[in-house]
């Protein structure tokens, strides 16, 4: 027999955030160490210092696509969401769940200091339940600060931590339920420039609606 109040599914849970917060934490000092030591004036990523070995203290020079001032805009979607809500509806209620409105991602970033950045994201996603007329509204709202490495002049990747404020909703014609938390979230990712403003990303981390994340970005210097 179905429900006729299908549950609000639970928020991620702080487990693995957790660790990524104290593993990021105490690689940080070690960051600032290495990037205390070199010049930010811009150098060829990734030169050979001598035959067969590559000068890993170019990572912390200033990137091609990170310099002082310059921003970023992503505009994307993503997969392995950061709930389920499919499956926690039909594990309760046994009814089917549809998504009406995909993941759906924007993230705003500035360079703030040397190879750092910091950004602000928005996210959602939606679905129905057309049996009992229902729809689940997840929003999310996020704000990291990002450490930027010199690689290629390409390719621009990145570690990121930060907080973020979830948001689901349950409504219908006559009700309407919500559950709000705030998270800590690690981010790893790269964005790939095949042209001097435009390039693609691809990241994984819990800062939005999905784990995984992909979709254009666009550089502002």
């Amino acid at each position: 027999m179905t429900s006729s109040k299908p549950p609000i599914p639970s928020l991620p849970s702080l487990r693995w955030s957790r660790f990524f917060l104290f593993f990021l934490l105490g690689a940080l000092p070690f960051l600032s160490a290495a990037q205390g030591q070199y010049s930010l004036e811009r150098t060829t990523p990734l030169t050979p210092s001598r035959a067969n070995y590559w000068d890993w203290q170019s990572l912390f020079s200033e990137p091609y696509h990170f310099e002082r001032r310059s921003s970023i805009i992503q505009v994307g979607t993503g997969v392995v969401g950061t709930v389920d809500v499919a499956g926690r509806a039909a594990e309760l209620d046994q009814v089917d769940v549809k998504t009406f409105l995909p993941a759906l991602h924007l993230m705003y970033e500035r360079q703030v200091w040397e190879n750092v950045g910091v950004g602000l994201s928005v996210g959602t996603q939606m679905w129905k339940v057309p049996v009992f007329n229902y729809q689940y509204r997840y929003y999310t709202g996020g704000l990291h600060a990002a450490y930027h490495f010199n690689v290629l002049e390409k390719l621009d990747p990145y570690l990121a931590l930060g907080a973020t404020y979830r948001r689901m909703v349950l409504t219908n014609t006559d009700r309407r339920v919500a559950n709000d938390q705030v998270t800590p979230h690690f981010l790893i990712g790269a964005r790939y420039y095949f042209k001097p403003k435009m390039g693609a990303y691809l990241e994984w981390g819990r800062n939005t609606t999905a784990g995984l994340k992909f979709g254009l970005a666009f550089y502002l210097s």
